[in-house]
This record gives structure tokens, C-alpha cells and sequence, in this order.
């Protein structure tokens, strides 16, 4: 019996830290609720909602995102998968100066997170603050993280905060760690003529500076575009799926008419460097911008069934 406990502990112990390593993490803005099907959450073991919008009183704005939570919810009853909801992002994030400024107020939207977190069985919530100006503005939200932490930690509820890859985001992290269950570096958006888009230099660059302030590897997810970003006009943007051919048209180092991707080489090289760094796991923007996961060129498709 002793052996057989033995051996069963040993087995556990050898597994874990795989079974950490292995997250596959998606945003679903609200244009991709809609696409979503269970096959495609089956290849992701966290689906995150981009996103609620707050205002500057701290009310949580539910009824504008009410369907789409519904219907994420209905799909995860068909294929069970940790649900997410982000505030903030480009653009949505207005609201963070006011309501963490004020003790009243981050009160107010940290109670109504609690009670969202509840009525959907939420095991997470995602903060994207794009971004904190001063050094006030970075204590603010400090202080708002410890008090979410401090509502939302005894009921198991975890938080995680998307953040650039540079070193100021680094430091704001570190101030935050032990509050967070994960970091999702927002590794993208970064085009280099000679590397392309989300290289895997940028990657490795800005997994080594999360380390070298504090982060633990094992609560670092690695971004990855599902869609190519123009090296000459930066503004514009092509959803992966929207290239004809898919990866067939796409070249090694990423390349399409002059938009740069993650190619399967590229992807696989993040991959490598994920596992062999023991870090989470990988942070997908966006869901939507891929083919039907069934298709044997499916971006998620090729990280699901990832083998080191």
C-alpha cells in the first residue's frame, strides 16, 4: 500500500509542473463572441471576456456586455472552460485615474467585480490598465490590486494583469506580484524591418526582464498575435484568417504582402522557450482573428497540440 502511495505522490510530483506549464489563455473581444464554438474552447484552458466597460464612478456598465457574458457562459455548460473578464484595454481604460484615486470608488467597483464574479462562477478576473501616467497613478493602482486581492482571494478568485513587455511595465508588476495569480505580456505590436512582428527576440527580451525584477516564470504567459501587423504602415492590421492560403502564404519568417505573423516556425520557437523557461503558458490576442479550430492550419489548432 505504501509502494502504491509512493508511487502514485511520485507521479503527481513529476506531472505538476507540466500541467503548469501548459495554459492556453484567449481573449474574446466582444465583435468574436459570436465565432466562438466549443471546439474551439477545447483548445484553450482559459477564456477571457475583452471586455467590461466601468464608468468613471466605478459602475460596472453589465448591461452592455450582459449577452455575450450569457452566451460564453451557455457555450462553456457545452465544453467547460475557466471563464475571465477584462476591464480596461486600449482605449476602454479611461476610467482607472478616477476610480482608483478614490477609496470610495475602488470600494464600489471592487464589491461589483465580487458580485459579477459570483453570478457567473468567474475563477478570475483580468486588469488592463494602457496606461498609468504618474507615480501616483501607479500607486493607485497598486492599492486597487490589494484591494481586489484582499475581497477576492478567500473565495479562490484569482487576477491577472496584461502589461506591456517594456521595462516600466516590469517595475509595476513587481510592486504587484504577490497579489496576481498571472501576468499576460502583451508581447506585440512591436514591428522590426529585419525581425517582423512579435519576434521571438522580443520574447525572449521580455521574458528575462519580468524574471530578472521578481516575476516568478511560472505566473509569466507569453502573448502571440493572431494577426499580422504591416512593417511599413504600423496601423494596419490583417487578421490571420483573412490571408489566403493561411500559413501556406505566409513565409518562415512570417511574411505576407508586407505583413508580418506568427508563423508555426515562429510559434514554435515561443513554445520551446515557454516550456523550456517552465513559464505558465501562452496568452492569445485574439480568438477571432483565427480559422475554425477543426482546420489542420489553425493557428490554436498547432499551439493545442504542441509537443516539447
Amino acid at each position: 500500500m505504501k509502494s502504491g502511495l509512493f508511487i502514485i505522490i511520485s507521479w503527481l510530483l513529476v506531472i505538476s509542473p507540466l500541467l503548469a506549464q501548459n495554459k492556453v489563455v484567449g481573449y474574446i473581444p466582444q465583435r468574436s463572441v459570436k465565432s466562438m464554438t466549443s471546439e474551439t474552447l477545447s483548445c484553450i484552458t482559459q477564456a477571457i471576456y475583452f471586455g467590461l466597460d466601468v464608468s468613471q464612478q466605478g459602475e460596472l456598465l453589465i448591461e452592455q456586455s450582459k449577452d455575450d457574458l450569457d452566451d460564453l457562459d451557455s457555450l462553456r455548460q457545452i465544453q467547460p472552460v475557466e471563464l475571465s473578464v477584462c476591464f480596461g484595454g486600449w482605449g476602454r481604460s479611461d476610467f482607472f485615474a478616477s476610480v482608483t484615486s478614490s477609496e470610495a470608488l475602488r470600494e464600489k467597483f471592487c464589491q461589483q467585480v465580487f458580485d459579477l464574479c459570483q453570478s457567473y462562477q468567474l475563477k478570475s478576473v483580468d486588469l488592463d490598465w494602457e496606461y498609468p501616467d504618474t507615480e501616483q497613478q501607479v500607486d493607485d493602482y497598486i492599492r486597487m490590486v490589494k484591494d481586489l486581492h484582499r475581497l477576492l482571494n478567500p473565495q479562490g478568485i484569482g487576477i491577472t494583469i496584461a502589461v506591456g513587455h517594456w521595462e516600466k511595465q516590469a517595475k509595476l508588476v513587481a510592486q504587484m506580484e504577490p497579489y496576481l495569480a498571472g501576468v499576460n505580456l502583451m508581447t506585440y505590436d512591436n514591428v522590426s524591418p529585419s525581425k517582423g512582428h512579435a519576434s521571438y527576440d522580443l520574447v525572449k527580451r521580455s521574458v528575462k526582464r519580468f524574471i530578472k525584477h521578481g516575476i516568478p516564470p511560472e505566473k509569466i504567459l507569453v502573448g502571440v498575435p493572431f494577426y499580422g501587423r504591416h512593417r511599413i504602415h504600423r496601423q494596419k492590421t490583417m487578421a490571420y484568417r483573412e490571408v489566403p492560403g493561411l500559413w501556406d502564404s505566409i513565409s518562415d519568417k512570417g511574411e505576407y504582402e508586407g505583413y508580418y505573423f506568427s508563423s508555426p516556425p515562429n510559434l514554435k520557437r515561443k513554445l520551446d522557450l515557454i516550456h523550456k523557461k517552465g513559464l505558465a503558458g501562452i496568452m492569445i490576442w485574439e480568438l477571432g482573428h483565427d480559422v475554425e479550430s477543426t482546420n489542420p492550419q489553425s493557428l490554436l489548432n498547432y499551439i493545442s497540440t504542441y509537443k516539447p
